[in-house]
C-alpha cells in the first residue's frame, strides 16, 4: 500500500471499537484502539471490535499495526488506571491492572520503561503505612522497611520482589535522612534507637560524605531524659534545691549534639 494511502488511514476513524466507553455507531483510528484481549476490556480499555481473530503475524494484524494499532498499554497506561482505581476506591480494578503489569512486564517490555514510570507524579503504589485506596509515587517510596523509623514510606510487603520494576529504590537520599533527623530529632528512646541505629547501617555513605557527618555530629539530636515528679505539689523535673516525693517518670528534658553526650542503652 503506498505511504500516502497509509498516512491517510492512520488519521481516519473507520474502526469499530468494544469496550464499556465505547457508544452505538462510534468508530475510531487504529491508534486509539488496542487489539483484542480480555483483559484489555477488563481494565476498561477500548479494543478493536474484529471479525476475524486478530493475529499480529498475519497480513490483516500487521496492516493494522502499521496503522497504529497498539498491541498492548504501555506502562504509564497502566499507571493511569492504578491511579484512577485508587481515586474511585476501586480494589478489584487496581489489582487487576497490577496484575497485568506484573505477569506481562517481561512479555512487554515493561523494563525499558522503568526509569520513566518511577518518575510518575502520580500516586500508583500502596504501602505498608496505609490501607488502600491511599497510595503513593514510585518515587516516594522504599523497600527497607528500617527507613520508616524517619518517616518514609516502605512499599507494601507483597510487591517488594517486584520493587525494581517500578524503579522503586532501597532507601531513600542520606542528605534528606539526615535533614529529617535534624528537623525533627527523636523524642523517645526507642525512637533515638531506631534511628540511629538505621544511620549507623548506611556509615558507608556518611563516611563518603564528611559534611552530612559534621553535620549530625555538631547539632542537638541526641534525646535527653531527666526524673519528673508527677504530684501536683511538687511537679517537675528533678531540682536538688526542692523538696519533691511521690511517683516519677523519665521524661524528656532536652537535646545534646552527640559530640557532647555518650550515645548508649540505658539500663
Amino acid at each position: 500500500m503506498p505511504k500516502k494511502d497509509l498516512d491517510r488511514l492512520r488519521e481516519t476513524a473507520f474502526l469499530p471499537g468494544e469496550g464499556v466507553t465505547v457508544k452505538e455507531g462510534q468508530l475510531f483510528k487504529a491508534s486509539d484502539l488496542y487489539a483484542p484481549d480480555q483483559a484489555i476490556l477488563s481494565m476498561g480499555l477500548t479494543q478493536v471490535k474484529l471479525p476475524f481473530e486478530f493475529k499480529p503475524n498475519v497480513r490483516e494484524g500487521t496492516l493494522l499495526l502499521r496503522l497504529g494499532l497498539k498491541q498492548w498499554p504501555d506502562s504509564n497506561a497502566l499507571a493511569t488506571i492504578m491511579h484512577r482505581a485508587g481515586q474511585s476506591n476501586n480494589m478489584q480494578l487496581y489489582s487487576l491492572t497490577m496484575q497485568y503489569f506484573l505477569q506481562n512486564h517481561y512479555k512487554n517490555g515493561y523494563g525499558a520503561e522503568t526509569k520513566k514510570l518511577s518518575a510518575l507524579p502520580i500516586p500508583i503504589l500502596p504501602t505498608e503505612q496505609a490501607p488502600f485506596p491511599t497510595l503513593v509515587g514510585p518515587f516516594q517510596c522504599f523497600t527497607n522497611e528500617q527507613a520508616a523509623c524517619l518517616g518514609y514510606a516502605i512499599l507494601r510487603a507483597d510487591l517488594r520482589p517486584h520493587a525494581d520494576k517500578f524503579g522503586v529504590q532501597r532507601d531513600p537520599d542520606m542528605k534528606d535522612c539526615v535533614q529529617r533527623l535534624l528537623k525533627s530529632p527523636p523524642k523517645t528512646k526507642v525512637d533515638a534507637e531506631m534511628q540511629f541505629a538505621y544511620l549507623a547501617s548506611r556509615g558507608g555513605e556518611l563516611d563518603q560524605n564528611r559534611a552530612l557527618l559534621s553535620s549530625i555530629s555538631a547539632n542537638n539530636i541526641v534525646p535527653i531524659f531527666r526524673k519528673y515528679y508527677l504530684d501536683p505539689t511538687c511537679s517537675g523535673f528533678e531540682d536538688r534545691t526542692r523538696h519533691q516525693f511521690g511517683k516519677t517518670e523519665m521524661r524528656l528534658h532536652h537535646h545534646d549534639s552527640p559530640d557532647a553526650v555518650f550515645v548508649g542503652r540505658g539500663t
